[in-house]
Parts: structure tokens; C-alpha cells; sequence
């Protein structure tokens, strides 16, 4: 399990032993295990609704850079890139679109992706 889960799961108990111990009007059946469960049910929706809506479109580094058209909101650019085989939608954002060097766009469940492509992107990349 990835350090980042443990953390996660770590303060989620925290939080459900302060809930039991201070205010056990607000825990699920006064139980700790359900209480946890829900604890860490809300935390995995909000962290959802974080990466998968609001980061790319609010507070992505990447959202100056032009990007193509026809962007679904939880799924990104990924049906378009699906439905022409063997990158030819790559080639065609490269030469449709308008951009210095890099292009920004999203795929399943609106993970940022960077295309390159020029020289100077490259460089503006391992730079």
C-alpha cells in the first residue's frame, strides 16, 4: 500500500476516534467501524470530485495551454483519441491547433497529458 493511502487511512481513524470520543452524536450507529467507513467514504468522493473535476479545470498548471475542443467533463479528450487508430489524432491536434510547441489535453478520467510537438516543447519540457 502506497505511503500516500496510509496517511489517508491513518487520519481518517484519527478523526473517527475524536468523533466517537468528543461528539459521538455525530458517528454513524456509535461504532467505530462504521463511523470510519464513512469517515473515509466522503473523503474518497471529495478527493474524486478534486482530481477529476476541479483540478484540470480550475487548478491544473497546464490550463494556459491550448488544448483541443470536445473535452467530456469526467472522461477528457479519451473517446476522441479512441476513435482514430495509431495516433492520427495526435497529428491532426498538431497541425489544427494553434500552439508553441505543447499541447494539453485530457484522458480517462481527465489525467493531464502533455503532447510535444516541437523541438522547443521538448525543451520547454526537460527544461
Amino acid at each position: 500500500m502506497a505511503p500516500r493511502s496510509m496517511i489517508k487511512i491513518a487520519l481518517c481513524a484519527i478523526v473517527t476516534y475524536i468523533l466517537l470520543t468528543y461528539t459521538p452524536s455525530y458517528t454513524v450507529r456509535q461504532s467505530y467501524k462504521w463511523t470510519f467507513l464513512a469517515v473515509y467514504l466522503n473523503v474518497f468522493v471529495v478527493q474524486t470530485i478534486y482530481s477529476v473535476i476541479l483540478r484540470p479545470a480550475f487548478f491544473s498548471p497546464f490550463r494556459q495551454l491550448p488544448m483541443p475542443p470536445g473535452q467530456s467533463i469526467w472522461n477528457g479528450h479519451y473517446s476522441q483519441i479512441l476513435s482514430i487508430p495509431g495516433g492520427v489524432r495526435f497529428r491532426k491536434w498538431a497541425h489544427e491547433i494553434p500552439n508553441d510547441g505543447l499541447i494539453h489535453y485530457h484522458f480517462l478520467l481527465n489525467s493531464e497529458r502533455l503532447l510535444v510537438t516541437s523541438p522547443k516543447g521538448i525543451a520547454d519540457v526537460l527544461v
